[in-house]
């Protein structure tokens, strides 16, 4: 903080009542000393009524000279007479003179005619020059350039015949005089008049090497010549300086502060007021720099107190907190078991709560084992000690030889580029020290910071490899937030991660943290999952502390998988995890608690979940029959779901809020769906349903619209939601929308129909059909049932064993079937029931399609999965697949049966296609899908999509169906091939329907094509091409 200058003049005349006035040595009036002089004396007449007593001098010599005998309290002085003055230790003239200022720069300017045949220095041999006053600043500067090239006063001839230098360069300027050499703070060249006819020399390298290596403080500037070009002139300072050796004339320090406040605030404005407008005086922290003296303590008081200057008090506070960061580094590497570690730990728990201790220790693991913060404090220690011990012993070296200090005015950031520039190129620059422990000091770091980068190299390579070791053994958690945890582990649980980590999610990709007790040494080496994205942790997912080292309070979601060695338990442990989780997330507000998911084996247990406090449970079960349902009704819709689903598809299904839809607020909220709907098909986007906020509660298992469901689906709305349909959509509403990232055409869905589409068409209603299953239970049922209401004939074929048997049970399933249904039991459906088909189910040889159920679907009942000792959980299905491709009376050159087949393992897609397999349904691959959607939007959108493919009475909002282009009018069909998705067509016996995507015949899908203004002939729909389309479910759904 500034004292206040007239409080400062007071002291100042209190201390100096016996003084009528103070004097300052300048130079000769027509010079830049004695206006300065003048110029300061004014402003303090003005504001603190002292006046200064300007005395004319010959000079910065004389100035010396004055300021040693006592005659003057102020000097302005050129900085290399007062450095040559320090080197003579028998003079001792400045040996009580302290420094106030560095008032502004000068430059000592070699004037020639700009005809003149001197092109550089050595030609002034022989020459007549003016080389300035005797015993001027000038003077000095001159004769140290020519002795510096190796010129002697033998060598020209110097002309001390002129009063000025004004006089001195008009006679230049005339030819009378050759050349004059004066050190001005004004740049002859910047004055298009006085610099009329003349030109400045330019210094070579060689010849400021000679120079420097005379006097080390002469510094160099370009600046521009006359005629074009620039010149390398020799520059030196102004400084502003006082005398402390008689305390009579000895200035106080509140009046020192005072002039040393009025040069920083007015001196360069007052100077200007005197027409000297290209006189740059400094101001800041230019004031100290360059100083050649000791500082006078109330001017190093000023220029600390306004951080002008380097403060070594804070300096040695950094290195001390520095090097107290390196000891808690050493500590956490090597001192984990220290007794002094150990107490330091002690005492933390004691005083911080557990999560603030947490929060504590993960930010000091986060500073001190991070190769590149290591990195930063060892270089930041070493480079701050360097320069504190540099500048203790330089200061030391300078008062005991009466030198002066190059380090000294220099500011840390300086310092710093001088250190870092010389440890990495070994060049010292305009700076180095002169004592020898200095010298070490500086050349030892280049040593040093190679071997720290060395090492570090090492060191980061070494700890990289041990947390990559630990991290693959399950040994070292990362601190998150916003992850995803995944507690237990299933063979389902690969693709769930690579989905929920795909590049493709941009900003929606989640890390993720895998928890699961696992038997393999490093479980998840052979995965190539996206590093960084990936962490798996051993240990039971049940565990609170496990689960609070996992940030599950900070994640995203939480994921249970059904751990298969412990589903024959009953799948309770999954129950506990849920509760766990629970309870390691604490009291958490409802936006910042972490959704959690889990998968859902047994339909009893759904209760157990829900009151664990689960958010959405994952009945795998349910979800399964559903998509089979639906893939075996409308083939090619199992494929259609892969691509809506899927983020590395060209299209995919997202969940928006209205009023955040970038870029497309206004053209939505406030608009009813029809015109939202518009909107969006021109932007390329096709808006589905609508989620409005009605309050309504979904079960945690929820897969069916319920009468008044808060969703809003075109092609027409419920007569129930007449008026939520033709509401405006509201800012808190969502958007159920198809995005993609263009026009994307797709040869083949992947895991559908492993042949051409147009090979499949929809299932009829005078088909008859046989589900083969190896359980037979209330889920295979409700599929068979729901199968016989969209065909004439179902028939269950069940392969169980004799554990699996239950009179009882199968009695009362088997009253349940639905009137063309009939089961047939057999413990081996290739060896027994195949062969004896003629005698024991004759009409078996009549059907004209064959759906497989999965053979690790775990049976209710005993909770046995069915191929718990195959490898291949798909390997019983293409066995039986196999079988019927064999079985001569389905399989002739009259008819083929049709083979649908759930697929669980994605990978044995070809190998299905090989055996002859029509269609393969990845119901798993959909699963996982469906659960990472659960992940990012709440399940809503997995449970939209699920529901659409409710065929049952109790869905009356909206249903996804596939329609063969022959059954659509000319003039709709002509629409739909000129205007792609964004119409509605009109199909008799469906009613209004919305197409999604354009299958055609030979295997091309296009999902939400695009609005064209010409007809595309490439695109124009033929009878056997397919549109699967969104309509309302109607009475004539089973004469599908």
């Amino acid at each position: 903080m500034r004292i206040p200058t007239l409080l400062l003049a007071g002291i100042f005349f209190v201390a100096n009542a016996h003084s009528a006035e103070v004097s300052i040595a300048t130079a000769n009036p027509a010079g830049t000393y004695h206006l300065v002089g003048s110029a300061l004396d004014a402003i303090l007449e003005e504001r603190h009524e002292v006046s200064l007593k300007v005395l004319e001098t010959d000079g910065s010599v004389d100035n010396l000279r004055l300021l040693a005998e006592g005659e003057a309290q102020l000097g302005i002085i050129q900085s290399d007479i007062l450095a040559d003055s320090a080197k003579d230790a028998a003079a001792r003239q400045i040996s009580d003179l302290r420094g106030l200022a560095v008032l502004f720069q000068e430059y000592t300017q070699i004037v020639v005619r700009a005809d003149s045949a001197i092109q550089r220095p050595l030609n002034l041999v022989g020459r007549r020059i003016y080389v300035g006053a005797p015993g001027s600043g000038s003077r000095k500067n001159a004769l140290d350039i020519l002795s510096a090239i190796g010129m002697s006063e033998s060598d020209y001839s110097a002309d001390d015949s002129f009063s000025s230098v004004a006089e001195a360069i008009e006679a230049v300027r005339s030819g009378s005089l050759d050349a004059a050499i004066t050190t001005n703070s004004r740049l002859l060249t910047a004055d298009p008049v006085r610099s009329r006819g003349l030109r400045l020399l330019s210094l070579s390298v060689p010849e400021q090497a000679r120079i420097k290596l005379r006097n080390p403080l002469y510094s160099f500037a370009d600046v521009s010549n006359s005629g074009g070009g620039s010149a390398t002139l020799m520059t030196s300072r102004a400084i502003l300086v006082t005398n402390m050796v008689d305390p009579s004339l000895t200035l106080t320090n509140g009046f020192v502060r005072t002039i040393l406040d009025e040069i920083d605030q007015r001196l360069e404005l007052e100077v200007a007021r005197r027409n000297d407008f290209n006189l740059k005086i400094h101001t800041g922290s230019l004031l100290a720099y360059g100083m050649p003296l000791e500082l006078h303590p109330a001017a190093e008081e000023f220029f600390l107190d306004n951080h002008y200057i380097l403060n070594l008090k804070w300096l040695a506070l950094a290195i001390a907190v520095l090097c107290l960061m390196l000891l808690i580094a050493a500590a956490v590497h090597f001192g984990e078991y220290w007794k002094i570690t150990i107490r330091v730990r002690e005492a933390a728990h004691a005083r911080f709560s557990p999560r603030s201790f947490d929060r504590l220790s993960h930010a000091i693991n986060a500073l001190t084992r991070n190769p590149f913060f290591l990195t930063l404090w060892i270089l930041s220690t070493l480079l701050l000690l360097d320069i504190f011990v540099i500048l203790q012993v330089e200061s030391a070296y300078a008062v005991a030889n009466d030198a002066t200090s190059p380090f000294a005015d220099r500011s840390l950031f300086e310092l710093l580029i001088w250190l870092i520039t010389f440890a990495a190129t070994g060049y010292p620059q305009e700076l180095f020290p002169n004592s020898l422990a200095g010298k070490v000091a500086a050349g030892a770091i280049p040593l040093i910071g190679l071997a720290n980068v060395l090492f570090l190299l090492f060191y980061s390579n070494f700890k990289k490899t041990e947390r990559r070791e630990l991290e693959a053994r399950g040994m070292r958690m990362p601190h998150l937030s916003g992850h995803v945890v995944i507690c237990g582990w299933n063979s389902h649980g690969v693709e769930l991660v690579r989905q929920l980590i795909a590049p493709s999610l941009d900003d929606m990709a989640r890390r993720v943290i895998v928890i699961a007790d696992l038997d393999d040494e490093k479980p998840f080496a052979t995965f190539d999952f996206r590093s960084g994205y990936f962490f798996y942790y051993r240990g039971d997912s049940c565990d609170i502390n496990l689960l609070q080292s996992a940030c599950v309070a900070e994640a995203h979601a939480v994921i249970v998988l059904a751990d298969e060695r412990r589903v024959h338990n009953r799948n309770l442990r999954s129950v506990y995890t849920v509760q766990a989780v629970r309870s390691a997330c604490g009291e958490l507000p409802e936006g910042r608690r972490p959704r959690i998911l889990a998968e859902l084996f047994y339909i009893e247990n759904a209760s157990r979940f829900i009151s664990a406090g689960v958010d959405k449970l994952i009945p795998l079960e349910r979800l399964s029959y559903r998509i089979m349902l639906g893939a075996v009704i409308n083939p090619g819709i199992s494929g259609l779901l892969l691509k809506l689903l899927d983020s590395e598809s060209g299209y995919a299904v997202h969940f928006r809020k209205a009023g955040n839809t970038s870029g497309l607020a206004s053209s939505i909220v406030g608009r009813t769906f029809e015109a939202a709907h518009e909107a969006l098909r021109k932007r390329g986007r096709q808006l589905l349903a609508i989620y409005k906020n009605t309050g309504v509660e979904h079960a945690a298992s929820d897969l069916t619209f319920h009468e008044k469901s808060p969703y809003v689906v075109r092609p027409g709305p419920p007569a129930h939601n007449q008026d939520l349909f033709d509401t405006a959509i509201e800012n808190d509403d969502y958007l159920v929308v198809i995005e993609g990232r263009g026009a994307r055409d797709v040869t083949r869905a992947d895991g559908e129909s492993v042949g051409e589409y147009s090979n499949t068409s929809t299932l009829r209603g005078d088909e008859s059909l046989a589900v083969v299953s190896p359980v037979f239970d209330e889920s295979v049922l409700d599929f068979a049932n729901m199968l016989a209401r969209f065909s004439s004939r179902v028939l269950l074929v069940v392969e169980t064993r004799d554990e699996d048997t239950d009179e009882g049970r199968d009695v009362r399933l088997r009253d349940r079937l639905a009137k063309n249904a009939s089961l047939h039991l057999t413990d081996d459906f290739s060896t027994t029931f195949l062969p004896s088909v003629d005698s024991s189910c004759p009409e078996f040889a009549a059907i004209d399609r064959a759906v497989i159920i999965g053979s690790d679907r775990l049976h209710q009942s005993t909770g046995r999965t069915i191929a718990e000792d195959i490898d291949n959980p798909d390997d019983w299905a293409m066995c039986t697949a196999m079988a019927l491709r064999s079985f001569e009376p389905l399989n002739s050159e009259q008819r083929t049966v049709h083979l649908v087949m759930e697929m669980r393992r994605h990978q044995n897609l070809e190998l299905c296609s090989d055996l002859g397999i029509d269609q393969a349904i990845p119901t798993e691959r959909l699963i996982r899908l469906l659960t990472k959607q659960m992940t990012f939007y709440g399940g809503l959108v997995s449970e939209f999509l699920m529901k659409l493919l409710d065929y049952s009475e109790a869905n009356n909002v909206g249903i996804l169906r596939k329609i063969e282009a022959g059954v659509v009018p000319d003039g709709e069909r002509a629409r739909i091939s000129k205007r792609g998705g964004g119409c509605v067509l009109n199909i008799p016996k469906v009613g209004p329907c919305v197409p999604l995507a354009l299958q055609k015949q030979r295997g091309s899908l296009k999902i939400n094509p695009p609005l064209r203004a010409d007809e595309d002939t490439d695109d124009v729909l033929q009878a056997k091409d397919a549109l699967f389309v969104l309509c309302k479910p109607s009475k004539t759904d089973s004469d599908h």
